[in-house]
């Protein structure tokens, strides 16, 4: 995958060259191959390799070159994230915003690695979790780091890692490759950005303990301790922070309409349960709830919930 930089403001040519500069290739040759196989890439977004490449020799020696035992998966990745974390030092803040995608590939039925997408089997695939810079105004900056994996086929045994440690992965990686770029230079603060996967207590206490922020969007009413016995029944007892309105776009036929939404936010204290979560320690984070008291009739209420 190429994500070009939304801030850049030179030239493909120029990019693609600083990337290949700080990818750990062992031949020069190899590495100005790879800034001109970028700039294809990024001059022909929705191209196959013939048509970016534009003969059948450069696309045969493209082919060549992915194919090629000196040029890894991991030194392409490394490449990328040191060039986006090299960036990113030059901000005061960095969110670190992760998902996963799925990569569809259920027609090229010679490729036994792949595995099922869907839950019912049909579609076969790759998934792929992605870890990007974006600065506090929006702009992406690159990819931090990137995991893909197959789910095990029906019937055979999957992997030892679970898979939702993919979020623990990214923070790890996320901070990894910026002490290593930035050395002796100050390091921006790093603000992880998850959906409700990223609802968890291993997630919430990796956060901690790295002394990053982040924001997860709520998927559990946790254990809270106080006058409250559960976060979101403590968030909603609060005063209203703020009354906006907000666009709810077109969904499954209903039309775009607008909601009358309220803001309330807490500081929490979760207490796990130390049956199901042994491992887990009460820590303090600030909930924030966005809620639609009002619904019109018929409509899907709006809400949300984050910590």
């Amino acid at each position: 995958m190429i994500l070009e930089p939304e801030s850049m403001t030179f030239s493909h040519t120029v990019w693609a060259a600083q990337v290949a500069a700080v990818t750990d290739l062992p031949d020069r040759r190899l590495k100005s191959r790879l800034g001109a196989l970028i700039v294809d890439a990024l001059e022909h977004p929705n191209a196959a390799i013939p048509q970016a490449a534009g003969s059948a020799g450069q696309a045969k020696a493209t082919y060549r070159y992915y194919a090629n035992a000196r040029v890894t998966a991991e030194a392409l990745r490394l490449g990328f994230a040191t060039d986006t974390a090299r960036r990113c030092l030059d901000e005061q803040v960095i969110l670190v915003v992760q998902d996963t995608t799925s990569l569809n590939y259920t027609a090229l039925h010679a490729i036994p690695e792949l595995g099922p997408i869907d839950s019912g089997g049909k579609a076969w695939g790759v998934h792929l979790h992605s870890t990007l810079a974006i600065t506090d105004a929006g702009h992406i900056v690159g990819i931090l780091d990137q995991q893909y994996w197959a789910r095990p086929q029906k019937g055979r045994p999957g992997p030892d890692a679970k898979e939702s440690d993919k979020w623990i992965n990214g923070i790890d990686a996320a901070r990894e490759i910026m002490a290593t770029t930035a050395g002796t230079r100050p390091q921006p603060r790093l603000v992880h950005v998850m959906d409700r996967e990223g609802d968890t207590y291993e997630v919430m206490m990796s956060v901690i303990d790295a002394g990053d922020s982040a924001i997860i969007r709520c998927a559990q009413n946790r254990r809270v301790d106080g006058q409250f016995a559960k976060a979101h029944e403590a968030v909603r007892s609060q005063p209203v922070l703020a009354r906006i309105v907000v666009e709810v776009s077109r969904k499954g036929g209903v039309p775009e309409r607008h909601a009358h939404v309220e803001v309330r936010s807490t500081r929490v204290i979760l207490v796990p349960d130390r049956e199901k979560y042994p491992h887990a320690f009460a820590m303090a984070w600030n909930l924030v709830e966005v809620w639609e008291p009002n619904p019109p009739e018929g409509a899907e209420r709006q809400g949300q919930r984050a910590l």
